[in-house]
C-alpha cells in the first residue's frame, strides 16, 4: 500500500512538474509575443504622431496657399478693371483722333 501511494506521489509530481514546464514555456512565448506587441504599438503610436503633425502642416500651408490665392483673385480683378478703363481711355482718345482727321 506504502509503494502504491510512493508510486501515485511520484507520478503526481512527474506529471506537476511536466505542467510546470509547459506552463512556463507557454508564459515565455506569451512574454515574448506580448514584448513584440507593445514594441509595434509604440512604433505605430509614434507614426500616428507624426502623420498627425504632417496633417496640421499640410492645413497650414492649405491655409497659407488659399489666402495667397485669394490676394492673387484681388489683384487680378483689379488688373483686369484697370486694363478696361486703360481700354476705354485708349478708345476715346481714338475717337477723339477720328474726329480731329474729319
Amino acid at each position: 500500500l506504502k509503494a502504491l501511494n510512493d508510486e501515485q506521489l511520484q507520478t503526481t509530481t512527474r506529471l506537476t512538474i511536466l505542467q510546470n514546464h509547459q506552463l512556463t514555456t507557454e508564459l515565455e512565448y506569451q512574454s515574448k509575443q506580448t514584448e513584440k506587441l507593445l514594441n509595434k504599438n509604440n512604433k505605430m503610436q509614434e507614426q500616428i504622431s507624426s502623420l498627425k503633425r504632417d496633417i496640421e502642416l499640410h492645413k497650414e500651408i492649405e491655409s497659407e496657399l488659399a489666402k495667397k490665392f485669394h490676394r492673387s483673385q484681388k489683384k487680378i480683378k483689379k488688373l483686369n478693371e484697370d486694363v478696361k478703363t486703360q481700354e476705354e481711355k485708349l478708345n476715346e482718345i481714338k475717337a477723339k483722333d477720328k474726329d480731329q482727321e474729319k
